[in-house]
């Protein structure tokens, strides 16, 4: 059978699909209209130039995905939520019944909405909603760009304290020895040691004695020789000033860009908050009247299935008997029909 032949042959059952959901989505109507209506209103939380952008905490193509999560994240959980809470005077309880987050079409706003709980005084609630609304944009904010913040600073001041430990044992080098300027000490002691061989060197094209002369640059070489290993260690220890060092500068330049996040994503310039009031026709539409009618199509849906199921022939029967008729007898069976004769005599066989 086709679509359209069993449509006609029920068309009797058509108007339950529709009168169903027109049901359901009055009666929600009707118990919404007769109840006091929630006061609230919306946050727009936009902030296009930080998502997306090399070197941010939000890079790439996906940076826009990764922060509407973690914005939602961070806007839903229990440390934004208390400290609306504790801001405001409000129970945790109805902070969080009345807040709803939500993304925008695909984009990278974010719609934060709170509503006052119902028989709120429309004074109170105009006062309590604006409150809670900033205060959660404003903790949501501090949480995705504010935490940054403090953990660069706290990297930052352990990188200070890295290259003041490795400058403190540079200059520590040679102290025991009484050598202020390892390096310096020796290119005194390199500058002596040169003057005294070419003294020898004149004396002897001279024809003079040049034993004093050798003994004080072997004394120089050997004091030479002394300052061997307080170089060496000098080297190492410079090496890791300079490690220390360039960590430092680059502790410094993440916090400066984090720092200038944290400013562009300030709640004054990036949220704006619409006016409380009652909800509009579209949150009507989309949060009670589409609902109550997919819930009563589904039921029409449900109803016309289970009448389907129901057995064609006790159907038949109960408009028989509605009708006054019997119920027609049913068929008999071909193994209970009487046998037929055998068409060749007994005595031919």
């Amino acid at each position: 059978m086709e679509i359209g032949e069993w449509l006609r042959a029920r068309r009797w059952r058509l108007p339950l699909l529709l009168l169903l959901p027109l049901l359901a989505a009055g009666v929600a109507v009707w118990l919404v209209s007769t109840q006091p209506q929630p006061r609230g209103a919306t946050a727009t939380v936009e902030v296009p130039a930080l998502v997306g952008t090399p070197g941010g905490l939000f890079p790439g193509s996906s940076g826009t995905d990764q922060y509407v999560e973690a914005y939602l994240s961070a806007a839903t959980g229990p440390t934004v939520r208390r400290a609306a809470a504790e801001a405001t005077g409000l129970d945790l309880a109805v902070v969080e019944d009345g807040l709803d987050v939500r993304r925008a079409a695909g984009s990278s706003r974010v719609l934060v909405r709170f509503e006052a709980p119902r028989g709120t005084a429309p004074a109170e609630a105009d006062a309590v909603v604006p409150a809670v609304l900033a205060e959660v944009t404003a903790a949501t904010a501090d949480e995705l760009f504010g935490e940054p913040v403090r953990i660069a600073e706290d990297q930052l001041e352990a990188a200070r304290g890295r290259f003041a430990e490795a400058s403190a044992r540079v200059s520590a080098v040679g102290a025991d020895e009484g050598v202020a300027d390892p390096r310096q000490a020796y290119s005194s002691q390199l500058s002596l040691m040169n003057s005294l061989r070419t003294q020898t060197a004149s004396a002897e094209a001279r024809g003079d004695g040049t034993g004093a002369l050798e003994d004080a640059a072997e004394e120089a070489q050997a004091g030479l020789e002394a300052f061997a290993p307080l170089l060496a260690e000098l080297d190492t220890l410079e090496g890791e000033q300079d490690v220390a060092e360039s960590r430092l500068q680059g502790a410094q330049e993440d916090l400066d860009d984090l720092r200038a996040e944290q400013t562009a994503a300030d709640t004054a310039r990036t949220t704006s908050t619409g006016p409380v009031g009652e909800p509009g026709l579209r949150a009507l539409v989309l949060d009670v009247v589409l609902p109550a009618a997919a819930g009563g199509l589904v039921l029409a849906v449900l109803l016309l299935l289970l009448l389907e199921a129901l057995p064609r022939r006790d159907r038949r029967g109960r408009r028989d008997r509605r009708r006054g008729r019997p119920a027609r007898a049913a068929a008999p069976r071909a193994d209970d029909a009487a046998p037929a004769e055998d068409p060749v005599p007994a005595e031919r066989r």
